[in-house]
């Protein structure tokens, strides 16, 4: 079959493209080397995908329902959907997307060891000294595989074809020495200085890097491929280190993987000497609670919703994210990342927004969006009726609106709902009330524990001893490599007991029961 000719038109840019055999304008776009967010996987949910396509190419029926006339008529659909594509098109890209900040520090030569955080959406690298422990540089990239989703679900499916978990593997491992030699050049070292990479993920972003058999996670009782350390093939020969170690962390269960056993350490959980508390708030996310005597883990399954998926205008944390909402009297002020106009709204955002709405009256307790004639305030004049449901004006200029929709909230308290109760059930499982709770991941860079609390994430009574620790992954793999052999891994990993929210039949009970907006204890 001849190669498909098509005209990609990027903001500075425009490229000929022969795509093989694509089933979607999103598959030309990948195969092009254009790097896009997919959210949904090709469900036709999100919406985040939408190209303008010149040429004529009917939109599909998920497409009439998904976007507005004036969208369809203009020729705007959607890159994920599964069609018939004719040749000639052209195809121009609506996403401006830039890569998440980077920072780099030039240090004195030294030995070193990387740590890599593999997450879902980002992937963190930071190259550690280790004759004294500074952090010699750090770095995010976007992961490469978003293309096949947002999830862990949806990479999972893909990931199912062995061809494409070849693919997947390749474009990953690709992408972090990529972002190696880059960020040993920056920071002017050799790469003779490396000693070992240590890659820290999710139990799927794990077997994935590694082109591990992802099989056993597509079906209860999730069960990993492995557990043990595990290399990762060619990530020393692409980054040209000759490092003696390139190994993954160890897993812990089906989606607690070895970002939670970095994360642990990083908290100092596997010593402390009373229970503490960890969440790692995402896409997937990690709940423990434990001390030196033992620890219970676990994973909720929260949804994008905290990086932007399935928001109407939401986005990462990026440049044009609104992070912060402020009511005074009435009137609405928005802080926005990068100080550039509004683009859309990033997890940290939308919790900051309907707990601010919450307390002004324009959302419920139940997470309803009161029309504007309930609402008894000027802030009334901002709800509006916008694809048959209520949503709240947060920026409107010449050419652009950004909105939080009804649906936006739902999908907040479907989140939330998901990380309070499987706290709830390690609570209970456990026996104690933690002394101190610690938010995990980057996303927790930007929290308030008062928020938290007030939308029902986590329990009230913690709310003054919520501490955020960022980089958790890196920090951890910090601590283990500077301090070896007396910060035991392996003796970690006897201490943990893993349990699956799934097999808990408390666990659909209090989720039901933390849907509501309001505090608990």
């Amino acid at each position: 079959m001849n190669p498909l000719k098509t005209r990609l038109v990027l903001h500075q840019r425009e490229l000929t493209v022969y795509a093989r055999d694509p089933g979607s304008l999103l598959e030309i776009i990948v195969q092009a080397g254009v790097a896009m967010d997919a959210p949904c996987a090709g469900i036709g949910r999100c919406g985040k995908c939408r190209v303008r396509v010149e040429g004529g190419l009917p939109p599909d029926n998920v497409e009439r329902s998904l976007l507005p006339d004036d969208e369809i008529k203009s020729g705007i659909r959607l890159a994920c959907r599964k069609r018939h594509l004719p040749s000639g098109l052209t195809i121009r890209l609506l996403q401006t997307e830039k890569d998440p900040a980077r920072e780099t520090y030039e240090v004195e030569p030294a030995d070193m060891s990387i740590a890599v955080d593999l997450g879902t959406t980002t992937i963190v690298i930071a190259p550690i000294n280790l004759s004294d422990g500074t952090v010699m540089a750090v770095r995010s990239i976007l992961n490469p595989q978003r293309v096949y989703g947002a999830d862990v679900v949806s990479r999972i499916k893909a990931a199912l074809d062995r061809a494409v978990l070849d693919k997947m593997t390749e474009m990953t491992v690709d992408a972090i020495s990529a972002e190696i030699r880059g960020i040993l050049a920056a920071i002017g070292l050799g790469a003779d200085r490396v000693r070992h990479i240590y890659v820290a993920g999710n139990t799927t972003m794990e077997h994935i890097v590694s082109g591990a058999d992802v099989s056993g996670l597509a079906k209860a009782p999730y069960t990993p491929a492995f557990h043990d350390k595990r290399q990762v093939p060619n990530l020393a020969s692409r980054s040209g280190v000759a490092a003696e170690i390139v190994e993954l962390f160890p897993v812990i269960g089906g989606f607690v993987g070895g970002d939670t056993v970095a994360s642990l350490l990083a908290c100092a959980m596997d010593i402390a000497d009373e229970p503490v508390a960890l969440v790692d708030i995402g896409t997937n996310a990690e709940i423990a609670i434990g001390s030196r005597a033992g620890i219970l883990v676990s994973s909720a399954p929260a949804g994008p919703a905290f990086e932007g998926g399935q928001i109407r205008h939401g986005m990462r944390a990026q440049d044009g994210a609104i992070e912060d909402l402020h009511l005074v009297q009435d009137s609405v002020s928005l802080d926005v990342r990068g100080g550039v106009a509004p683009a859309g709204i990033c997890g940290s955002g939308l919790i900051r927004i309907v707990s601010e709405l919450l307390k002004a009256g324009v959302i419920t307790a139940d997470g309803e969006m009161l029309r504007a004639g309930a609402i008894g305030s000027n802030l009334f004049l901002r709800v509006m009726e916008r694809a048959g449901e209520q949503a709240f004006v947060l920026h409107r200029s010449y050419d652009r609106e950004v909105s939080l929709y009804q649906s936006d909230v739902r999908a907040l308290q479907l989140a939330k709902a998901s990380i309070a109760a499987g706290l709830a059930v390690l609570m209970e499982r456990t026996g104690v009330v933690p002394s101190s709770l610690y938010i995990a991941g980057a996303f927790g860079n930007y929290l308030r524990p008062d928020d938290l609390a007030s939308i029902g994430m986590v329990p009230s009574g913690l709310a003054e001893r919520t501490y955020f620790i960022g980089e958790s992954v890196i920090a951890g793999i910090k601590r283990f490599v500077i301090n070896r052999p007396a910060v035991d891994r392996e003796g970690l990993l006897a201490h943990i007991r893993h349990i699956e929210l799934a097999d808990d039949t408390t666990f659909n009970r209090r989720f039901l029961s933390m849907l509501p907006l309001r505090a608990f204890k």
